[in-house]
């Protein structure tokens, strides 16, 4: 599990779909979540739905429900316009053909942005790569249109390759920004010593209990289809 870096964590709010066959009660969730280092916790059994006030990175949370066979879907994080997501993918080749990884923000505080990172690339070397937001949301000419650096991490980000050919990384790390600053912009990942680099436009998201949707309105297809597509895609 990942708590905040470069100036400690700070609690917000998250929720939860939960695909699962199980009758949800909290005796399961006290078996799958560490409840008592939560803030507070409000779980909806009938509709499968939980929040959690904590300063756990939402992928930690999904990762906990997916180790007991179950999924997880983040359905809003913090305040309302104060949460963002990012879809990294691959610039080398077709835009949408490869997807590497995903960036899921939320400010926590005045001056505190976190950025919970995951990184679960099919095509992507193994090593460590720097992380920055760049000015602007253009890919037009895939990376190279988005522009200056509008704020660099200070640490580099490792990935690793998994037995399974996948390589992976995570870090939850935080910035002194407001999430309105960044929406529109981009996310950019460069391989330190290599050529490699992914990265994505910075799309606002929805707010802890903002989104109840089951039925994706583009597509038709329900929460869950949607899910699965994203899955095949290596978004977690």
């Amino acid at each position: 599990m990942t708590a905040a870096t470069e100036t400690g964590p700070d609690t917000f709010e998250a929720s939860y779909a939960i695909n699962t066959t199980q009758t949800i009660n909290d005796a399961i969730i006290k078996q799958i979540l560490p409840i008592d280092q939560f803030a507070s916790m409000q779980l909806e059994a009938s509709r499968k739905m939980i929040g959690i006030t904590s300063s756990f990175a939402p992928s930690d949370i999904i990762g906990m429900f997916q180790s007991h066979g179950m999924d997880a879907i983040l359905r809003g994080s913090g305040k309302p316009n104060s949460s963002a997501v990012t879809i990294l993918e691959d610039f080398s080749q077709p835009i949408g053909s490869t997807v590497e990884g995903l960036v899921r923000v939320v400010q926590v505080t005045e001056n505190k942005t976190l950025f919970d990172i995951t990184i679960n690339g099919a095509d992507l070397p193994q090593g460590n790569y720097s992380v920055s937001i760049n000015e602007n949301g253009d890919i037009s000419s895939g990376l190279k249109s988005t522009g200056n650096t509008f704020h660099q991490f200070p640490n580099s980000l490792e990935c690793k390759k998994q037995k399974d050919g996948i390589v992976t990384g995570h870090a939850f790390w935080d910035a002194p920004i407001k999430t309105w600053e960044i929406i529109g912009r981009s996310i950019v990942l460069k391989e330190i010593n290599g050529n490699k680099e992914i990265g994505g436009v910075i799309a606002r998201s929805a707010g802890a209990w903002e989104n109840d949707k089951q039925v994706c309105a583009c597509t038709g297809k329900t929460v869950w289809q949607e899910r699965k597509d994203a899955r095949e895609q290596n978004i977690n």
